[in-house]
């Protein structure tokens, strides 16, 4: 989706509270909107023991499905710790009640249209500070099949292999 507008870069909201507090209400709504009764979650330790030994932890599953990046958020809620989603600029201009929450739920916009120096930026900031997973949708669009994934867009790569101001440093999953 193309926007005439111009694009003003929506940074993350580091708070916990509001992550937390809409998890609460997470089950629920998948659930209702998605027809989503449970979920079964596979070496979530992994995760769990890279973010307690400090280590960026960057979640990166194909979308093909609109309750992607609402699963995402179960995973943060297993571990304990909130992620942060990278999410199309053009969700943050459906309404300021959508803002509002897609940000307090740890979403930050990126413009796909164009290089966004200020979303890499700000992900490559995020696996330096190693507090909560990043997840990037490397896609870049909900592909609508989950037998075939469509190539990785390079930011992926470029936020992972990159790191301003530091030695290099590498980003494990687990054992």
């Amino acid at each position: 989706m193309v926007s005439d507008k111009k694009y003003v870069p929506v940074p993350p909201y580091a708070g916990t509270w509001w992550p937390r507090a809409l998890g609460l209400l997470l089950p629920g709504h998948l659930r209702t909107r998605y027809g989503l009764n449970r979920e079964e979650m596979r070496r979530v330790d992994r995760v769990s023991r890279s973010i307690a030994a400090g280590h960026g932890v960057l979640l990166a599953p194909n979308h093909c499905r609109d309750e992607d990046p609402f699963v995402m958020s179960l995973l943060g809620r297993e571990v304990g710790r909130p992620s942060y989603t990278v999410a199309s600029t053009h969700l943050f201009v459906g309404g300021a009640f959508q803002s509002f929450l897609l940000r307090r739920a740890g979403a930050f916009s990126i413009y796909r249209e164009g290089m966004d120096k200020q979303a890499v930026t700000t992900s490559i900031e995020i696996l330096q500070a190693a507090r909560r997973p990043l997840v990037i949708f490397p896609e870049g669009h909900i592909s609508r099949t989950d037998d075939d994934i469509a190539p990785m867009l390079e930011r992926t790569a470029l936020i992972v292999g990159r790191r301003p101001g530091a030695a290099p440093k590498r980003l494990r999953l687990g054992a």
